[in-house]
């Protein structure tokens, strides 16, 4: 039989719906175990203690020697040969049979680097029976012990099991008269799959032993891993077999061990399984997009004979709505097979199994949901729970409750989440000082619990001069270009002029922003009688002025600094955010300039080393756009 890889049953410990400790539960219990010993100084956590290299070999210690290793179990007494196997960092391997005393053992001959080691533990002296390992890496030029916790994860084999079957004796007398045969499968929890039948019984004197002494079944070989148990109990009705009970149980087989237990079934012939209790539904925060998030569903399962869980999902034309419409029905048959492409649901994980507790489920926003399950066998359904909708309700994997009451007088809320889409139409927002969505749409999420959704309102500018933004307390904030633009609203289209400020639907919205624009000039073009150019050493002395001002200059000498400065005074060169000065159509420098900055003069100094004609121009970027000046001639003597 192939080995199983199964899940974790989520099954709580009082219900009894396991009879092993889970490998997951052993190393938290090993943990606490730590805290009570660490006084007497042992080790446990398999870390490595800081120590001087020994020249005689690297101590092997296994942490816990002496203690329960897997629960009701192995016991390191168990153990009859040890095996360790190494590999260090340069490919070299080391393989031997290591002897333990009292938990310690030792080995030789290591090369002084890394190494990364197995140690493996047999039930057998010949070694052919691996039953616990360990793992742990060593840095052999330093430390000169390496601990080892072994535990039975990660050992692969063949174990066997003895199950003795006891039914409530006090229900003898139904048994009797209704039950004709029992079939008992070890299957696939996941999946359902029957792996492997354990029981078949069919003869009264069999039967009678169910609720006297016991039935017992046994198997002498089978993959580690665990397994449920199905106890399928069928009466015969017109030569057919009817099923009229199932009874549902998880088994751990552990490599090289024999499971033996007693199971007593509780009186479930005939009898409709118990509803389930605390059905929750969670909204995964890290699966929204704008057009669908996942929900996480949950619930307590509260009986020991269901076959398999109903989940009916219903959709809802509002808050207020208590009846919905029916979007899907999904049971043991389908809850893998919707898809959100063709059902407008997509499953994602979970199942709906007996012992089930978790369902993942894919939806679309901008819409109002919510669910109802029940468990179900062969004889009945349970009664239909409805969503738990108490405020209190969190899981600290997803966060809050989603679509819950806030109050007691609050209109009953769904499983919802609306994308809000902001259209910032070519202007920025900030949620924070690194935070930024320039020129694109930004979406909110929202959850519909009450009766509007209140929409995004990006707070003002605390000063529009400020533009690292270092006295901004408030946030979001939005604007257009530049600060003293700021947000004024939001619209419904952009030919709109009506401000929005929530909606009263779950449905899906996009909204348009409208900046309050102050003192915005229409640039076409860069002011040449605003840019001035001098030269000289010393004093300048005006070659290029402003207009009909302009002079001209006989010769400039070679080496003398030419300086050239755009005057901002005057718009549209303060509407410019970056300022390029070329020299014969080559850039020389790149000044990135505020738009709302208060700096009225920005120049450029550089050398004319050279004699020859020269082209000077300064050109202006202006929203994506450069708008260029007249081109000014300097001959340079």
């Amino acid at each position: 039989m192939d080995s199983v890889f199964l899940q974790e049953n989520k099954k709580s410990v009082s219900q009894n719906k396991r009879f092993k400790i889970s490998a997951a539960l052993k190393q938290i219990l090993a943990s606490l175990i730590l805290l009570l010993i660490c006084s007497c100084q042992q080790i446990y956590d398999g870390t490595l203690g800081l120590y001087t290299a020994a020249e005689d070999g690297l101590s092997v210690i296994i942490s816990n020697y002496a203690r329960t290793i897997a629960p009701s179990t192995y016991n390191i007494d168990d153990i009859a040969s040890y095996k360790i196997y190494g590999e260090d960092y340069q490919g070299n391997i080391y393989s031997s049979d290591i002897s333990i005393t009292n938990g310690t053992g030792k080995i030789t001959g290591l090369a002084p680097t890394v190494w990364n080691f197995t140690l493996h533990a047999y039930s057998d002296a010949s070694a052919t029976n691996e039953v616990l390992c360990g793992y742990a890496s060593v840095d052999t030029r330093s430390v000169s012990t390496v601990s080892f916790v072994l535990s039975s994860e990660n050992v692969s084999g063949e174990g066997s099991c003895s199950i003795t079957f006891k039914y409530d004796s006090n229900a003898a007398d139904t048994f009797s008269d209704m039950v004709n045969e029992i079939h008992a499968y070890l299957c696939n929890p996941n999946t359902g799959e029957i792996l492997k039948e354990i029981v078949a019984v069919s003869s009264e004197s069999d039967l009678a032993k169910w609720t006297s002494q016991g039935y017992t079944a046994a198997i002498s070989s089978i993959s580690s891993g665990f397994y449920t148990l199905y106890v399928k109990f069928y009466q015969i009705v017109n030569a057919s077999a009817v099923q009229i009970g199932l009874w549902t149980e998880t088994v751990d087989i552990e490599p090289g061990r024999n499971f033996s237990q007693e199971l007593n079934i509780p009186d479930i012939i005939a009898r409709k399984p118990a509803a389930p209790e605390n059905l929750t539904a969670y909204r995964i925060d890290s699966s929204l997009n704008k057009d669908s998030y996942n929900i996480v569903i949950r619930w307590d399962d509260c009986s020991d004979n269901e076959e398999h869980f109903v989940i009916k999902l219903r959709e809802y034309s509002s808050v207020t709505d208590s009846t919905g419409s029916p979007v899907k029905t999904l049971d043991n048959t389908n809850f893998s097979s919707v898809s959100y492409e063709n059902d407008g649901v997509g499953y994602v994980s979970g199942s709906l199994f007996y012992s089930s507790e978790e369902y993942v489920i894919k939806v679309p926003t901008g819409k109002l949901f919510d669910i109802e399950v029940y468990a179900e066998n062969s004889f009945g359904k349970s009664d239909s729970v409805k969503r738990s909708t108490s405020e209190n309700l969190t899981d600290e994997t997803y966060g809050s409750l989603t679509g819950f009451n806030t109050s007691a007088a609050a209109p009953f809320k769904h499983i919802t989440t609306t994308a809000l889409t902001y259209n910032l139409q070519n202007g920025t927002l900030l949620t924070s000082k690194s935070a930024a969505y320039s020129g694109q749409s930004y979406i909110e999420y929202k959850i519909l619990d009450s009766t509007e959704i209140s929409l995004l309102a990006p707070a003002d500018i605390a000063d529009t001069s400020d533009n690292a933004f270092e006295s901004q307390t408030q946030w979001p904030v939005a604007y257009y270009h530049y600060l003293k633009n700021g947000w004024k609203k939001w619209v419904s289209s952009p030919a709109s002029e009506s401000a929005v400020t929530k909606i009263t639907t779950a449905e899906n919205a996009t909204f348009y922003a409208v900046y309050d624009i102050n003192e915005e000039v229409e640039v076409s073009e860069f002011d040449s009688d605003a840019l001035y150019i001098t030269y000289g050493n010393g004093a300048a002395q005006s070659v290029y002025g402003s207009g009909t001002d302009a002079k001209t200059a006989d010769y400039i000498s070679s080496g003398s600094y030419i300086t050239i400065t755009v005057d901002r005074a005057a718009a549209p060169n303060s509407q410019f955010t970056r300022l390029n000065f070329l020299v014969n159509g080559v850039s020389q420098n790149s000044v990135n300039v505020d738009s709302d900055s208060t700096e009225t003069l920005i120049t450029y100094t550089f050398a004319m080393p050279f004699k020859g004609t020269y082209t000077v121009q300064v050109c202006g970027g202006y929203n994506e756009t450069w708008y260029y000046s007249k081109e000014f001639s300097l001959k340079i003597n």
